[in-house]
């Protein structure tokens, strides 16, 4: 109560004419509210915030020591290892490492994941001696079946006297590139008629063509040979017009003895050939001057 008493004292003998409660005097301009600024809080530190977890099996992160983490596709192993305890493991054997299971794989102890069979008899090419040859090497000389000229007959020397692609030693005509062209048996390089068949070879004329293929395959000079009289008639008639044919050949041609009891000798030769299968015929003429009576 001695505040508003004594400014009460103070106003009054001023000499002011009016008295005003010291609750509505004009207050002086007031400064504005400072305003306190907050302390700053030192900022969390990071392990606050995200606490700190050890690496664990399956949570999608590769951690020092795990070859793979189940957690993420992108942390799965290659090829055909699975991811087990974080650890790559192929659960089959496999010893060339190929991903094909040993008992399933056609070469076991090669690399091969193609697992290409060309000739399909089991074993893949990469192990293969002869990718190519389903029997590999049947007659064992050494040479792939799909390389040898004789796949079944042992020839390692390859000799091919004809050049017909087939080996000396399994080839039924060596040195007949034809190999017995016309299948009668008889190899080309020794047939009388290589592209007719021919199995017994007839050659009647001997000119060394068969008769099977010789136009001319009969030579009735070896039975009309031109010897003195002789004389080759023809072929292709019976025995009679033979007979004929040769006296009317030595009326036309006659002989004259020098001596009366000299005479004409005659005697006509008849032959009958088949050959080529067809039937050929010669007839002949020997005549002579005889001097039996004298």
């Amino acid at each position: 109560m001695r505040f508003p008493v004594f400014l009460f004292a103070i106003l009054f003998f001023s000499g002011c004419c009016s008295l005003v409660p010291a609750e509505e005097a004009t207050p002086a301009a007031e400064a504005p509210p400072v305003q306190e600024t907050p302390a700053e809080e030192p900022p969390m530190d990071s392990a606050e915030e995200t606490p700190i977890t050890e690496p664990a099996c399956g949570d999608g992160i590769l951690s020092n020591g795990e070859e793979c983490d189940p957690g993420s596709n992108e942390t799965l192993c290659p090829g055909c290892f699975e991811c087990m305890g974080c650890e790559c493991v192929k659960t089959f054997s496999d010893k060339d490492h190929d991903c094909i299971p040993d008992e399933s794989d056609n070469c076991p102890q090669v690399y091969n994941p193609g697992q290409n069979d060309s000739d399909s008899d089991g074993e893949g090419d990469a192990c293969d001696e002869c990718p190519l040859d389903l029997q590999n090497d049947a007659d064992s000389d050494g040479i792939c079946g799909n390389e040898d000229n004789c796949p079944g007959t042992r020839n390692r020397e390859q000799l091919d006297s004809d050049s017909d692609g087939i080996g000396d030693e399994c080839d039924s005509c060596p040195n007949d590139p034809q190999n017995d062209a016309d299948s009668d048996g008889v190899c080309g390089d020794e047939d009388n008629c290589p592209e007719t068949p021919n199995p017994k070879q007839s050659d009647h004329d001997l000119d060394g063509q068969g008769d099977s293929c010789d136009s001319s395959p009969v030579d009735c000079s070896r039975y009309c040979p031109s010897i003195g009289h002789n004389v080759y008639l023809g072929s292709g008639m019976d025995e009679g017009e033979c007979y004929d044919e040769a006296v009317e050949y030595i009326e036309g041609h006659p002989l004259e003895p020098e001596e009366d009891c000299e005479e004409i000798v005659a005697a006509y030769h008849y032959k009958e050939i088949e050959a080529g299968g067809e039937e050929y015929s010669c007839c002949c003429l020997r005549y002579r001057i005889d001097g039996i009576n004298c």
